[in-house]
């Protein structure tokens, strides 16, 4: 380019200068390189294949694909799209299909893994099937992500019934000591926080050992699941009236 020739033209006469003054040492004979042309770096390749679109390298390929953007929302279709497939899940959870819910949430984070809800239906029906392993682990770390969440409690209908409820916690309960316990015991925890068994919830805590992350993320169920419920003091309800027959008349006047 013309960088270039500027640049060789520039020691070029940098050179001339240094023969004149006798200090280069080198003949004033001595050929000089021709200067590249633009032109030339094609200059071994043929008419068609210069015709021809070049190959890029993976190099080029990942500068040219590397543009960090963030998307900060979905096209209106394609929340629609997701909508439909969570609503699917809970529907499929509602009616038993326990292993057809967990399917569809692992598409709806496969398309966008930052979906809550569906990460949360996913436990549920985990739950369902009998995959308590990978409920307590997906459990976790939807709590670590997704903080908010802890002191969430789901419709029933977006539970396991209660014979899958019982046998969950009774396999679970054999597991605590075991490995991953900790895991296990978060899941014990959250079942009992669900059904609003609050000793459940002080069994799978007490499991919740092991390392530094463990003790934090403990105290700070114990903190939520286990507070006092919050009643606001209120006067005392009046006595009902008695009832009548209708006519203003109290039974058995």
């Amino acid at each position: 380019g013309p960088g270039i020739r500027e640049n060789y033209r520039d020691i070029e006469h940098a050179a001339n200068e240094a023969e004149q003054r006798g200090t280069t040492g080198t003949s004033s004979t001595e050929e000089k390189p021709p200067a590249t042309k633009p032109s030339d770096t094609t200059s071994g390749r043929s008419d068609e294949e210069q015709d021809q679109p070049r190959v890029l390298s993976v190099d080029e390929l990942a500068t040219l694909l590397s543009h960090n953007r963030q998307i900060d929302d979905f096209s209106p279709n394609e929340r629609r799209r997701l909508d439909r497939m969570i609503a699917d899940g809970e529907n499929a959870l509602a009616a038993g299909q326990f292993f057809q819910a967990e399917t569809i949430f692992n598409r709806v984070l496969q398309l966008a893994s930052d979906q809550p809800f569906a990460s949360a239906g996913r436990v549920n029906a985990q739950i369902g099937a009998g995959l308590y392993g990978e409920a307590a682990r997906n459990l976790r770390v939807l709590l670590l992500d997704q903080p908010e969440l802890i002191d969430a409690r789901y419709n029933p209908r977006l539970l396991p019934p209660v014979d899958r409820i019982d046998t969950a916690v009774s396999t679970i309960r054999e597991r605590l000591t075991g490995p991953n316990g900790a895991d296990y015991g978060l899941l014990l925890a959250y079942i009992g926080h669900q059904i609003g068994e609050p000793e459940r919830v002080r069994q799978g805590l007490a499991a919740i050992v092991g390392t530094p992350q463990d003790d934090v993320l403990r105290d700070l169920l114990e903190r939520i699941w286990l507070r006092a419920p919050e009643r606001p003091d209120l006067d005392p309800a009046p006595n009902p009236a008695p009832a009548t027959d209708g006519a203003g008349v109290t039974p058995g006047d």
